[in-house]
């Protein structure tokens, strides 16, 4: 196993509060012999040789502006790659095979403060975009090379997101929020009916936190989730089972409420430590 990371950081602007980093990661493997099962040993798969290469790469930004209340920017893009070659298995086309892995990523998110009367606002709001090349061959000599228990594809994703904390006279906090992901998905077409996709999750959410005192406080929320499937739930296929382009995107509805005890407040007021008498400390006769 064999790994290169390096990293460089500047810092700019007034009081040096932008900072721009650059870093790099390589990491290699060449093994033989090893177990194909790599998350626990299956006798039935047998072993491998395998040899991985993985880059990353990350470009960040940040500006905690002290002077302006309306910029607290975070910023970055990267970049991935990911190889794995396989020989000398048993179990035939799947283990023999190449697979690989090539994603793009950029976010960019800001946190603005300001206030509406007796109202202080935290406002977080954002984007967030992935793309991913998914690559699966056997390198058998054989008439059809595609592994259709990893489907080869690209996904792309695109996220907009916004939270707003809402706190009054720093007893009340509400937090209302919400997020939606849009997806492109095309599959590598065959003979089973695979198709692009589009589709878009929405998930919004409401948290509220009021404290009683400087001990209790109660709290609640309401959150509706949604989870769009992925390139192997969708495309995935083998002998007895086929691809399932028509699959809906998970969805689940969450509620929470209860009571908030600050147990170290609490003990150090309801605990003090006793004063002890003359009488107290004297040695009982036997």
């Amino acid at each position: 196993m064999r790994s290169r990371a390096s990293s460089r950081a500047r810092r700019f602007g007034e009081n040096d509060e932008q900072v721009l980093r650059l870093s790099y990661q390589r990491w290699s493997s060449d093994a033989e012999n090893r177990d194909y099962a790599q998350t626990g040993t299956v006798a039935q798969f047998g072993l491998v040789d395998r040899d991985v290469v993985d880059q990353t790469a990350v470009l960040s930004y940040e500006n905690a502006d002290s002077d302006n209340p309306r910029v607290d920017l975070k910023a970055n893009v990267s970049f991935s790659d990911t190889n794995v070659k396989q020989s000398g298995s048993s179990i035939g086309p799947i283990g023999d095979a190449e697979y690989g892995y090539r994603t793009w990523q950029a976010n960019i998110q800001n946190t603005s403060e300001f206030d509406t009367g007796d109202w202080v606002h935290f406002l977080t709001y954002g984007v967030r975009g992935s793309y991913q090349d998914r690559t699966a061959f056997t390198t058998l000599p054989i008439p059809n090379p595609a592994i259709t228990t990893h489907p080869e594809g690209q996904d792309t994703r695109l996220g907009v997101f916004v939270q707003n904390e809402a706190i009054y006279d720093d007893r009340l906090t509400i937090i209302a929020g919400g997020r939606a992901d849009f997806v492109w998905q095309t599959p590598e077409e065959t003979s089973k009916g695979e198709h692009n996709i589009e589709d878009v999750a929405l998930s919004p959410k409401i948290a509220a936190l009021y404290e009683l005192n400087d001990n209790f406080s109660v709290f609640g929320s309401v959150a509706h989730t949604q989870r769009l499937p992925t390139l192997d739930e969708l495309y995935q296929y083998n002998t007895t089972k086929g691809p399932s382009p028509g699959l809906k995107k998970e969805s689940s509805n969450n509620y929470e409420a209860g009571l908030r005890c600050q147990v170290m407040n609490w003990c150090r007021r309801a605990i003090r430590p006793a004063s002890r008498s003359p009488a107290s400390t004297a040695t009982s006769p036997i």
